[in-house]
């Protein structure tokens, strides 16, 4: 008789903060040495940056068959570090059964926790239950793996992965106990057996070695890639898939409803780059699937031995994919914290710059007029904040560019190992007998021959998408700009209204029909009456606006859902087909990709359009109220002053009325005018994809003929390597797709460091243009950051130094300004591109 008493022992607790740690990284692990390997990858530690800890520990209770083992999950967030949003942990659980379970979303071996923010100085921590099973020595690696972006960060530029290591050893210790009677019993049975068992064994043996021989290579290829199999089982849930994606389309309810007016088209670009991020994942993906399909198409009529070929490739992509998706985690956390470091050295230099420009200023100061000194700071401090603001958009774009070419190095890797994958796997089938040599060459030719039906297919898919996002950012611009007139002519009318009725008890003063007392006292109490009509819109505007924004979030969310669900689903099914012409499988691929991206670019039109007409309904019945109370004031008025004896003459005015019908004619002109430069932008843009659809296939031309001069001038090549050399040429053509994201970055970096170096210069002094000497010096700090230094002899009560700083600081101003303006059109520009 057994007893079995299990032990359970955390061995290994380790937290982990931001940094990368030292880690060697090889894409496929495989029963024999490969041809081709990766390179590996080595990073160094480098301390943290945020300060951030991430834990994971547990405590274990003991006394039971079973062990019960308390986890517990801890993120803190020092005092000194900065506030985080988007936290997101993804445990593993494989092994363990859970018996209490907080998490979010649950796969094959994972849990999900998730947090909006956490603020400096705080913690999060997650606490669960769970049992471990076993009955033998064994050891559990339960990783804790924590992702999360910084608030003052554009959220393409993701921090972690964060590991914190985790490691459980299970113990058992075995009691026995000695029964005679059941070893007597035990003996006669296990005789009875044998005996029966050998005999039938002579009858059988030879039927058993054939069988057996002929499943040796099976079991080869399920001992190397048993993993692999594991990892293509777990198939990503769509429905949350579609859930992720609907939340991030609704991002420009946001900035339609809640975002700040003066911030609304940044807000609009950093979501253009987004997309386009997400765009190009989305687009690497959706080759990956195809290429899948592909190894089915061409394997699948070879029976059984195409059929485990296929299972192999499978798991070897798998593996691929986990591994390039580690490495991109390690060059994102890098790059993450070199952009923060280069930010904070940009950021320091700056303050630097500005702190000594205030020094230098107050000089100035010292035996000037209050109110000099006070306009001259205000000239200073909206200065500053111009260049502060300048500094951030040029680092952002930086920092973006830096994003988009890791994406395209990780994408282009990807493609070049898929081809790998499969040549290796042929030549490995071809030489442990599971395919003819000669089938083997001739799918490898075929699988060459199709790549540039493949990149056709996914230029086109390319070219359609960056079509379809670009006519959505113009779209998104425009609904916008609308909506940003008519909140304008809103508030406009406010303080219209306000000097009209100060023109109008001037005029009132002028013909004596009261007193400047009684003036002073009925306009005090009309102003107060128009401030507190604007207080009541701009409450009502902000209830309206936050109720407004759930209602759309909820409609968008479910309809956006269900179609990317449907998508999805149509893609998996193609996906799995394994049958028919190779060009046909592709043929049915480009003809669905072109439907998908078609039927999603009109339903986000149709939202976008839905969503800003629900919020112009509340701007115009906002407005319409205000208007009602402002005649009702202007009545108030008329009364008050009619009781006073003013002549009736001079009260015949209707406040509010002439500023709507201005700004509706203002608005009527605008819309036209964006109306016009919308179908111009549009046609621009289907232009454009024409002539990248043409410029593509000219180049593929060029290349195709290349590869095929080189083949047939090699006419002494053997099979084999005329068959590297196929490999080598279809690696080049992978590359040659013009990326989703990474030209529009490009164009965003050159266009942000053309306006630096047009305000660097700008900024330097003219001395010849100083009335005053060389007193006021400006030079370049930084990235945008200017300073102003004054020589040690001025006197800083001087009236000309301060007057010329003054005018200094306006021309400053107003050349930031005109770059703010040229640089939203030159956005414009290149969205619509």
């Amino acid at each position: 008789m057994h007893f079995f008493t299990t032990f359970l022992t955390v061995v290994l607790t380790e937290s982990s903060t931001i940094g990368t740690g030292v880690e060697k990284q090889v894409l496929r692990a495989r029963p024999r040495q490969p041809w081709h390997m990766l390179p590996q990858i080595q990073t160094t530690v480098k301390p943290s940056t945020f300060g951030l800890k991430f834990q994971k520990c547990a405590q274990v209770e003991t006394g039971s068959e079973f062990p019960q083992v308390t986890l517990y999950l801890v993120i803190s967030n020092p005092p000194e570090g900065t506030d985080l949003s988007q936290l997101g942990i993804r445990d593993a659980i494989s092994d363990i059964t859970l018996l209490q379970n907080n998490g979010n979303v649950q796969e094959r071996g994972y849990q999900t926790f998730t947090t909006d923010s956490l603020p400096a100085g705080s913690n999060y921590v997650v606490t669960y239950m769970a049992r471990v099973k076993g009955s033998k020595t064994e050891v559990l690696f339960l990783p804790a793996f924590l992702t999360f972006s910084n608030a003052s960060q554009n959220d393409i530029n993701l921090f972690g992965p964060v590991i914190a290591n985790f490691t459980l050893r299970l113990n058992t210790t075995e009691k026995v106990s000695v029964n005679h009677a059941l070893h007597f019993a035990g003996f006669c049975g296990a005789f009875l057996v044998s005996t029966l068992l050998f005999s039938l064994a002579l009858l059988s043996a030879s039927c058993l070695y054939n069988k057996c021989h002929a499943h040796s290579p099976h079991n080869r290829r399920k001992r190397g890639f048993s993993g692999g199999a594991e990892a293509e089982e777990a198939v990503c849930n769509i429905s949350e898939s579609a859930n992720e994606e609907a939340t991030f389309e609704n991002k420009i309810i946001d900035i339609m409803a809640l975002e700040d007016p003066q911030n609304v088209f940044q807000a609009l670009d950093n979501l253009e780059m987004s997309t386009l991020l997400r765009g190009a994942l989305a687009v690497e993906r959706v080759r990956v699937q195809v290429v899948k399909g592909l190894f089915g198409v061409l394997l699948g009529s070879l029976g059984a031995a195409g059929r485990r070929v296929v299972t192999v490739l499978l798991g070897q992509v798998t593996g691929m994919e986990g591994k390039l998706q580690e490495e991109q985690g390690a060059r994102l956390a890098t790059l993450a914290a070199q952009c923060t470091m280069e930010t904070q050295q940009e950021m320091e230099t700056q303050h630097h710059a500005h702190a000594t420009e205030k020094t230098q200023a107050e000089r100035l100061f010292h035996h000037a007029e209050q109110q000099e000194v006070l306009q001259c700071t205000m000239l200073l401090e909206k200065l500053q904040k111009l260049e502060q603001e300048q500094l951030q958009r040029g680092l952002l774009a930086r920092h973006e560019q830096a994003s988009a070419e890791a994406q395209r190095h990780t994408a282009l890797r990807r493609r070049v190992e898929l081809h790998t994958i499969f040549s290796e796997e042929m030549d490995e089938a071809a030489r442990m007998g599971e395919l003819d040599k000669d089938t083997a060459s001739k799918l490898l030719h075929l699988y060459y021959t199709c790549q540039d039906q493949l990149e056709e297919v996914f230029d086109l898919f390319v070219a359609s998408q960056r079509a379809a996002l670009s006519e959505r950012q113009v779209q998104r611009r425009f609904l916008l700009q609308s909506l940003h007139g008519l909140q304008g002519a809103l508030f406009d009318t406010l303080s219209t209204s306000s000097q009209y009725v100060d023109s109008w008890f001037a005029e009132i003063r002028r013909e004596g029909g009261l007193s400047d007392q009684q003036c002073a006292e009925q306009l005090e109490i009309a102003q107060l009456e128009l401030l507190r009509i604007k207080q009541t819109l701009e409450e009502t505007l902000s209830h309206e606006r936050s109720t407004i924004h759930c209602d759309l979030i909820k409609r968008r969310r479910t309809q956006i859902s269900e179609m990317l669900c449907e998508q999805k689903r149509e893609q998996q099914e193609l996906g799995g087909v394994c049958e028919g012409p190779v060009d046909q499988y592709l043929l049915r691929w480009q003809t669905l990709l072109s439907a998908h991206s078609t039927q999603f670019s009109e339903l986000i039109t149709h939202l976008d359009q839905e969503a800003a007409a629900e919020i112009r309904k509340v701007l115009l019945r906002v407005l319409q109220e205000a208007v009602v109370e402002l005649k009702a004031v202007g009545n108030a008025v008329s009364q008050s002053l009619q009781t006073l004896g003013v002549p009736r003459w001079l009260l015949q005015r209707e406040v509010g009325g002439e500023a709507v019908a201005e700004a509706q004619e203002r608005l009527r002109v605008r819309g036209k005018e964006m109306a016009a430069t919308l179908r111009i932008l549009r046609s621009s843009i289907q232009q454009r994809r024409l002539q990248e659809l043409q410029q593509q296939r000219q180049m593929r031309e060029r290349l195709e003929q290349y590869c095929r001069s080189v083949c047939a001038s090699q006419w002494a090549l053997s099979e084999t390597d005329l068959l590297r050399v196929r490999l080598e040429c279809v690696k080049c053509v992978c590359r040659l797709d013009r990326c989703l994201v990474l030209p529009r970055a490009l164009s965003r970096a050159r266009l942000y460091t053309t306006l630096t170096h047009t305000t660097g210069r700008h900024a330097q002094p003219d001395p010849s243009a100083e009335p005053y000497g060389p007193s006021l010096l400006v030079t370049k700090k930084g990235l945008s950051s200017r300073e102003c230094s004054l020589e040690p002899g001025v006197c800083a009560g001087d009236t000309g130094d301060l007057q010329s700083f003054r005018r200094r600081l306006e021309e400053r101003i107003h050349f930031l300004q005109q770059e703010r303006e040229r640089e939203s059109s030159a956005e414009e520009e290149v969205s619509g591109g």
